[in-house]
């Protein structure tokens, strides 16, 4: 199960970079080169970019992401979602 969350963008971002940034961010950037061996057990907590659209009139985007709704602590603390 995810946790979906959609991210409104102005036209002078680029939404996918961005997006993906958010991503990893909230989840995984702490990791480094310490955790390799663990790499495809914390995969499990990486969230996702989804999908991201772009109106043609205003050039707004959305970006939707998928974060694992077991985050690690660490993590929960970050996005508030202890006791979830």
């Amino acid at each position: 199960m995810t946790i979906e969350v959609d991210y409104r963008f102005p036209a002078s971002v680029d939404p996918h970079k961005q997006a993906k940034i958010i991503a990893v961010e909230q989840t995984v950037r702490t990791w480094d080169a310490r955790f390799a061996h663990r790499e495809a057990a914390l995969r499990s907590h990486l969230a996702e970019v989804v999908s991201v659209q772009t109106e043609t009139e205003t050039g707004h985007s959305l970006a939707t992401i998928h974060f694992p709704k077991a985050l690690p602590q660490k993590v929960c603390h970050q996005v508030h979602c202890v006791g979830l």
